[in-house]
């Protein structure tokens, strides 16, 4: 089953007891990631360094990236778009401490950041009767109370990054409706964007806009490269016959700069990337192409390292070293890299789980 399939699926987990299903693990938590079972049951699942799973916590509804609190003690699972929840979960046995609800009028696009000190949330979120992106903006030492909320600079924020005291934020251009599930209400008038906002004040400092040759390929996901630079990954809307730029560098003074797989994988890569991540130095990142079953990996300067092929792939993080990735496939899959290297290890495989689109590695 494919990860669009699991749209279909009507039945939802409810959040039950405080203690989660505990499994016997090797270590502490050290990886996290929203999943979905073959039921339509959908979870948090926090493994330890070799894989084995720590937890299972169930969700009200489908997830889309986990956020770790800078005290290493708790997590959030984000909603999926249009979802309405925040999940707070502690990282020691994945008991629910506590749950952030979107604002009326409001719906979460599945990402969400934490200040540097930890004092705020900033999360992506869409105005839906005016179609428009915000971020709100949540005191987390009052207990996640939302306190205000900013212009993301576009239609449909997905990924957002922080980079000292500046917001980074993806705008995918695509204007929804909840009430429309998922549905583009605006295929005709998609504006995408990278947007950087001063944390403080909520002003934009910088843009880059898609030129109009990139208008449907959605700014989806994005990375923090060395020297200020950004790596953007995009799904495009429609078929482009591997034509469209998915892949590109982003940088608020230079604009952005595509970047083009080999023609055979551009065209196998079905336009449409997963998520983006960089390595522990920002000297590399990697790039998962789910549905061309391929994981792309790029120098920070935009050469290409290769690929590699991982069914369904789509999850990446760090390891602690140079080079180093962590993927999770939809399969239940869990693998490690070396871009440089170029050696590939299976780590384990959760049959009955399918990992959802983002991995987190503490």
């Amino acid at each position: 089953m494919r990860r669009r399939d699991l749209l279909k699926l009507g039945a939802l987990a409810l959040i039950g007891a405080r203690t989660p299903w505990v499994l016997a693990g090797t270590g502490e938590t050290r990886l996290l990631s929203a999943a979905s079972d073959a039921d339509g049951h959908h979870y948090v699942i926090g493994l330890d360094e070799t894989g084995a799973e720590r937890f299972r916590t169930a969700l009200p509804g489908r997830a889309h990236a986990i956020v770790a609190h800078p005290d290493g003690r708790h997590a959030l699972a984000v909603a999926r778009r249009p979802g309405r929840f925040i999940v707070v979960v502690e990282l020691s046995d994945g008991a629910i401490v506590g749950q952030i609800d979107a604002s009326e009028g409001r719906h979460f696009y599945g990402h969400a950041v934490f200040s540097a000190d930890a004092s705020r949330l900033y999360a992506t979120e869409n105005d839906y009767q005016r179609g428009e992106g915000r971020v709100g903006v949540y005191d987390v030492r009052a207990g996640y109370h939302r306190v205000g909320e900013w212009p993301s600079g576009g239609i449909g924020p997905h990924e957002l990054l922080r980079d000292g005291d500046t917001l980074i934020v993806a705008n995918g251009g695509l204007r929804t409706h909840p009430d429309q599930g998922r549905r583009t209400l605006n295929p005709e008038a998609i504006h995408p964007s990278l947007v950087w906002i001063d944390r403080g004040t909520g002003h934009e400092l910088a843009r880059n806009d898609a030129p109009a040759e990139w208008q449907r390929s959605s700014i989806r996901h994005i990375a923090a490269l060395a020297d200020g630079h950004v790596a953007v990954a995009m799904q495009h809307q429609g078929d482009s016959g591997g034509q469209a730029p998915l892949i590109a560098i982003a940088h608020p003074e230079r604009g952005l700069r595509p970047l083009y797989a080999p023609d055979t994988l551009q065209r196998r890569m079905r336009d449409y990337c997963g998520s983006v991540t960089a390595d522990a130095d920002g000297s590399a990142f990697a790039v998962s192409a789910p549905r061309g079953n391929r994981i792309l990996f790029w120098s920070a300067a935009g050469d290409y390292l290769g690929d590699i092929r991982v069914e369904d792939g789509c999850g990446l993080a760090a390891e602690g070293r140079r080079g180093g990735f962590l993927i999770s496939d939809g399969r239940g899959g869990l693998h490690r890299h070396d871009a440089h290297g170029g050696t590939t290890q299976a780590l384990t495989v959760h049959p009955a789980v399918r990992f959802d689109n983002h991995l987190l590695h503490l």
